[in-house]
């Protein structure tokens, strides 16, 4: 895991919140069903993110240990995380199912090991009281040696069995025990003072040049996320008087989510000492497809009509001006049509009437190929096309499509 940020002069992350309000009021309006819809879905502001591989930035699609998953050229690549220079975000509305929680989100400047304070200070103060206390281990040593020889003897033994008179040991024992103490008296402050090592870390700290940031949070989901990934943005400065903020991203695979809430905590450095940290936010992915969470900006709750309604609002918004075929509504099938459903009823071709909602009016079969069972009639009914266009105005239309377009 590598944390990399845009040397670049970055850009500004846009709001798209003006936008959802536009499109809101349709959204929003109410269904004429007997009984009301469950708002299992969730309208958030997301963040669509690439990377730049080979002079071009694509979709990430997951995260595979160190790496980023993205497609090239049509084939799967994994890019390390250490390699990724350049980033491009986007944030936009997007509509998924129920959020996943985000609690106790905190980050707090702190130091790398190599730059904190307290452990450079305390290590000089090692080194330095064991050089002093080498010193005066060795000084110790030479007086007991002398002593050893004068204890009870007339004379002590020299070099080749010569004797030494007990005047010349007393000797050595002074001389030994003066250069002892004039030793001890000319060491520098630092070598016998503790107060001396805790001044000079304080003035360290005072300074507060931070290189780095601790980041805590616990995640938990109602349906279980099995390749989850956090993607960390945040803004800096180099200084406090720095005119230009900075961006910094970092990409965090997490383990399994599933609704019992997992800690997570880590450290990352990286950051020019003394830097200061602007606004962070979290944006929780998995697989490649990003998770609502109770953290997420406008975060609202919607029904099933009212996502289809807002995803036709984009669909007409996205292709002002154009003239087009009804085309199927992906998020209007049932998750498990290809299942539910006869592979020899998916691939069979239905002709369809659309209104300028995008609402079935009417099918038949193409080509008079037989008759229609009620429970295709009734998965007909409950799907929905994006109108057809001419010149960027919903008209109704009819056209030729089967029940696997809306599986794919």
């Amino acid at each position: 895991m590598t944390t990399t940020h845009n040397p670049n002069r970055p850009r500004r992350i846009g709001v798209l919140a003006a936008l959802a309000l536009t499109l809101l009021p349709g959204v929003l309006a109410d269904t004429a069903a007997t009984a009301p819809e469950p708002k299992d879905h969730t309208l958030f502001m997301g963040l669509n993110l690439e990377i730049e591989s080979g002079g071009s930035y694509c979709k990430i699609l997951g995260v595979a240990k160190d790496a980023a998953v993205i497609r090239v050229n049509g084939r799967i690549t994994r890019v390390p995380f250490v390699d990724i220079k350049q980033y491009k975000l986007k944030l936009e509305p997007k509509v998924a199912g129920k959020p996943a929680g985000l609690d106790h989100f905190t980050t707090e400047q702190t130091y790398t090991p190599a730059n904190d304070p307290r452990k450079i200070w305390r290590n000089r103060e090692t080194q330095v009281t064991g050089y002093a206390d080498d010193q005066v281990s060795n000084l110790t040593g030479a007086i007991s040696r002398d002593a050893m020889m004068n204890s009870g003897k007339a004379f002590a033994s020299g070099p080749s069995g010569a004797q030494i008179p007990n005047s010349t040991v007393s000797a050595g024992i002074n001389r030994d025990t003066a250069a002892l103490s004039a030793g001890i008296n000319n060491m520098p402050s630092e070598m016998t003072d503790d107060s001396f090592y805790e001044q000079k870390m304080q003035e360290d700290l005072d300074k507060k040049l931070f290189d780095a940031v601790d980041i805590s949070f616990e995640v938990s989901s109602p349906v279980s996320l099995d390749v989850p990934y956090a993607v960390i943005v945040t803004t800096f400065r180099e200084k406090a008087d720095s005119p230009e903020s900075q961006r910094w991203i970092y990409i965090k695979p997490l383990p399994a989510i599933d609704s019992q809430p997992t800690k997570v905590q880590f450290q990352q450095g990286g950051f020019p000492p003394g830097f200061v940290l602007g606004k962070c936010q979290v944006h929780l992915y998995n697989g490649g497809h990003e998770i609502p969470t109770s953290a997420s900006p406008n975060l609202m709750t919607l029904t099933k009509s009212q996502v289809l309604d807002y995803a036709q609002s984009q669909y007409l918004v996205e292709h002002k001006g154009q003239t087009l075929d009804p085309a199927p509504m992906h998020d209007s099938a049932p998750a498990r049509l290809r299942d539910d459903v006869d592979p020899a009823q998916l691939g069979r071709t239905f002709r369809v009437s659309v209104d300028k909602q995008g609402a079935i009016v009417d099918v038949s079969t193409a080509a008079n190929s037989g008759e229609i069972s009620h429970y295709t009639r009734e998965i007909w009914r409950n799907l929905r096309f994006y109108p057809a266009l001419a010149n960027g105005k919903p008209v109704a239309a009819t056209t030729e499509a089967r029940l696997a377009d809306f599986a794919e």
